[in-house]
């Protein structure tokens, strides 16, 4: 008849299956494989969406800090926020450029409303991402609770 099931008998929960039936085994062997990708797919899919979210945070940031500085008038002092809530005094010296990065340390002279413009598309690109990532979490979030629930299922057969 094989070994005894159980703690008692010293088998891992895939072992015992396999001796009772090959094909429960391979179920279970691969539930477990789904399992751990999903974790992994979660895993990376939730960084994704931080590090897209402090991109967010950053841009909202720009965005309202020309809008601020732009209804400013020459010789106002103003606190510029350089991040990290953290600020710098300065005084404006006028309000009819801005300089923003267009990436690989270069960057273009711009009309506020320009860049304001530029920056409206950017949030509006991540917001997007933020919602299909957000999306695709809850999605393999599901399917990770369902895999996780049919093991323990399989594992309440078993252990009886």
């Amino acid at each position: 008849m094989g070994r005894p099931c159980g703690r008692e008998g010293g088998l891992g929960l895939a072992e015992t299956a396999q001796e009772q039936s090959p094909d429960l085994g391979a179920q279970l062997q691969e539930a477990y494989a789904t399992a751990q990708e999903l974790e992994q797919r979660l895993t990376m899919t939730s960084r994704q969406l931080e590090v897209i979210e402090d991109l967010l945070t950053e841009k909202r940031q720009a965005r309202d800090t020309v809008e601020a500085w732009r209804e400013a008038s020459e010789g106002d002092e103003i606190l510029i926020p350089v991040g990290g809530s953290t600020f710098i005094p300065a005084r404006v010296a006028g309000t009819d450029l801005v300089i923003k990065g267009v990436g690989a340390g270069y960057a273009l002279e711009h009309a506020p409303e320009k860049a304001l413009a530029a920056l409206k598309e950017e949030i509006e690109a991540l917001e997007k991402d933020v919602n299909t990532l957000t999306a695709s979490a809850t999605q393999l979030e599901t399917q990770l609770r369902q895999v996780n629930a049919y093991l323990q299922r399989m594992q309440g057969g078993q252990e009886g």
